[in-house]
């Protein structure tokens, strides 16, 4: 993962199954939840979502996202000279006209930028669920002044919207994660990737649960020249993963996620 806060970008591998879909409601079954303690929420636009409102809603071995869960997420797309646009990465909606995103998602392979990016959209190869659904272009790609395309260090960047996006329960800014710390015991990563090695992409977007672990763990998987980390992990780097479920292809430059609980109500 890249450097700050709770929209850091994953590195990881990639598993070959999906959960099936099942109805979910908050809860904090998992332990994830901690005490929403800001003196202010002026940074985080009071973004909360009630149980009750379930739509059709990937990461590898992933989950059915609900439809207000993750109101901040950005798929971000490639308009092709045939109309169709590729969903090729992920990103996280922090201001009404800004994402977070990773710098590798700055071109494609073609060193072509992304041009569109949509929210509060499940299926993004669907029409059945446009109701709440909100695409704009993108004007402007910034990246971290030190990223370099051959390595996977800084890989951050900022993506400029054409205007400000509607915020409504379904698409909204989501808050950072201001500490240095990262003290969850559990993750939540979502995104339309690649549902396996060498396997398509999700059409709906799914979620996946997902353990922090250790750097000096995770730089056994990250030490060749090969993985863009010549001089190894960094302490700003964030490692995260599972034995089944994991991110893949299509899901760089989505958040990492942690629940919130304030006033009864989740918040990102």
């Amino acid at each position: 993962a890249a450097a700050a806060a709770v929209a850091t970008v994953l590195i990881a591998e990639c598993s070959a199954h999906l959960f099936p879909a099942k109805p979910m409601l908050p809860g904090d079954e998992e332990g994830m939840m901690l005490p929403y303690d800001r003196m202010a929420l002026d940074d985080c636009h009071m973004r909360y979502w009630k149980s009750g409102f379930r739509g059709l809603v990937a990461p590898a071995f992933g989950q059915p996202a609900l439809l207000r869960e993750f109101a901040h997420i950005a798929a971000i797309g490639w308009t092709r000279a045939d109309g169709t646009i590729d969903w090729n990465c992920g990103g996280s909606l922090i201001w009404e006209n800004f994402i977070l995103t990773a710098a590798h998602c700055a071109v494609d392979d073609e060193e072509i930028p992304p041009d569109v990016a949509r929210f509060g959209d499940l299926n993004i190869y669907s029409d059945e669920d446009d109701d709440y659904a909100q695409q704009l272009r993108i004007v402007e790609v910034i990246r971290h002044p030190q990223h370099r395309f051959s390595a996977r260090y800084y890989d951050v960047a900022l993506m400029r919207l054409e205007r400000n996006i509607t915020v409504h329960e379904t698409v909204a800014p989501t808050c950072l994660w201001l500490d240095d710390e990262v003290r969850f015991p559990k993750l939540l990563s979502a995104g339309w990737g690649r549902t396996g090695f060498a396997e398509d992409k999700t059409r709906i977007l799914l979620k996946v649960s997902l353990t922090p672990i250790s750097n000096a763990e995770c730089s056994r998987f990250y030490t060749s020249a090969e993985r863009g980390l010549r001089n190894g992990l960094h302490d700003h780097h964030l490692c995260a993963g599972d034995e089944l479920m994991d991110t893949c292809p299509g899901d760089s430059g989505g958040p990492l996620h942690v629940k919130l609980l304030h006033n009864a109500k989740i918040s990102p």
